[in-house]
């Protein structure tokens, strides 16, 4: 949600500071969002495609995305904890 700043007194809305607990939280969740990102583009090969247009190609990153959470379940549930990725 984007409120503007014209409207309403910008120091109420700052933005976070450095190092706070809430910048930690947004830092690390960026960084594991980046590593499933990274694993799409890399270990399952969407580089290099030969999938065209954006609905199929949606499709096919949705599939793989629930391949991996089912992988990950499918590790928690045999106490393989470190084959989970």
């Amino acid at each position: 949600m984007r409120i503007p700043l014209r409207q309403v007194d910008p120091r109420i809305f700052t933005p976070t500071p450095h190092g706070s607990p809430t910048w930690r939280r947004a830092y690390a969740r960026s960084a594991a969002l980046e590593c499933i990102n990274a694993r799409i583009g890399n270990s399952i090969r969407f580089e290099r495609h030969n999938i065209r247009g954006k609905d199929r190609m949606t499709a096919w990153v949705a599939l793989a995305l629930a391949v991996m959470m089912a992988l990950a379940l499918g590790s928690i549930r045999a106490r393989a904890h470190d084959r989970m990725r």
